[in-house]
């Protein structure tokens, strides 16, 4: 299994300090996808699902992502997880919030963009979508900002205006389903809400069962619908438990946001768990090449909404 991606930081710079009333991640998704299907869409009386061009359309493909083939780990699902993921930081580098103490004072952010390949060459209409929402201003009082620079893993590129060429640097996320086993001593961090539903309820306490099942089920989804070498497999769960792997700490909190959901018309309230988990037992080389996969991808559910962005250190213990 494998998948290939590349990063984007964009470095944002507003003209005065913003207030941010609701998630900013919620927010510039939001702007962003308003300006992307201006952009983009030339049938707008038709659905996304419903249009021949949104095998193409980089709106579709980012923010509809509409499923052409008989998917088996989304089945009988219409459209899919989106080939991206995107998270909000402060200048220092940590996540932002609505909540933090600096709301209201900054100017700066840093907005942090993973994308699979097949949506790699959409990012210049992605790029365009974000300057114009800068240049159109957030929110009433139309707070205006620039993109100051774009980083890769290897290069900054400095935008002139709305035109930019951007050269990805392609990275490889990928797991051969090695089930050797080592013994290792995890700590987890949600930097942000990390959600598991399981038969229809969010699932607690959280523990290994959790964190691997939901880490495998996240790396086989983009595996099949974005990745090459798909491979359905599952753990047994008995074995992602005590006694084998153990939650030697978990300090989590509950956190809940809401949001605005134009399709449904209403304000919805998304949560999950933040803080860390930390784990030690026996874990297969798969499993631990599926939490390094979601170091990068995120997550549990609602990973579009930035949901599930995780910081992961292991050590390697002597047996």
């Amino acid at each position: 299994m494998e998948i290939l991606y590349t990063k984007y930081r964009f470095f944002i710079h507003f003209v005065d300090p913003i207030f941010f009333g609701a998630e900013p991640n919620f927010i510039f998704r939001s702007v962003i996808g308003k300006h992307l299907h201006s952009l983009c869409c030339i049938r707008r009386s038709l659905q996304c699902k419903d249009c021949t061009l949104s095998g193409s359309c980089a709106y579709a493909i980012l923010f509809e992502t509409p499923i052409k083939f008989e998917s088996v780990e989304l089945k009988g699902r219409s459209s899919g997880t989106h080939p991206y993921v995107m998270s909000i930081h402060k200048p220092d580098g940590s996540v932002f919030f609505i909540d933090d103490p600096d709301n209201g004072n900054l100017r700066d952010f840093i907005i942090e963009v993973v994308v699979c390949e097949l949506a790699i060459p959409s990012f210049s209409y992605f790029f365009t979508a974000l300057y114009n929402a800068g240049k159109d201003g957030l929110f009433k009082e139309r707070k205006k900002y620039t993109i100051t620079s774009i980083e890769t893993k290897i290069e900054t590129y400095y935008p002139s205006g709305d035109s930019i060429r951007l050269s990805p640097y392609i990275e490889k996320w990928e797991s051969d389903l090695d089930d050797t086993l080592d013994k290792y001593n995890m700590e987890i961090k949600f930097l942000t809400p990390f959600r598991y539903v399981e038969k229809g309820t969010i699932s607690e306490p959280v523990d290994g069962f959790h964190v691997i099942n939901s880490a495998a089920r996240r790396m086989r989804i983009l595996t099949e619908l974005y990745g090459h070498n798909y491979i359905p497999f599952s753990y047994e769960k008995k074995f992602l438990q005590e006694p084998y792997i153990k939650v030697l700490e978990r300090k989590l909190v509950w956190k809940e946001s809401s949001r605005y959901s134009a399709k449904q018309g209403t304000v919805m309230l998304l949560g999950g768990f933040l803080g860390n988990i930390r784990l030690e037992g026996r874990f297969s080389k798969s499993m631990i090449d599926m939490i390094d996969g979601v170091s990068l991808f995120h997550i549990g559910k609602n990973t579009a909404f930035g949901f599930g962005k995780v910081e992961v250190k292991k050590e390697r213990l002597s047996t």
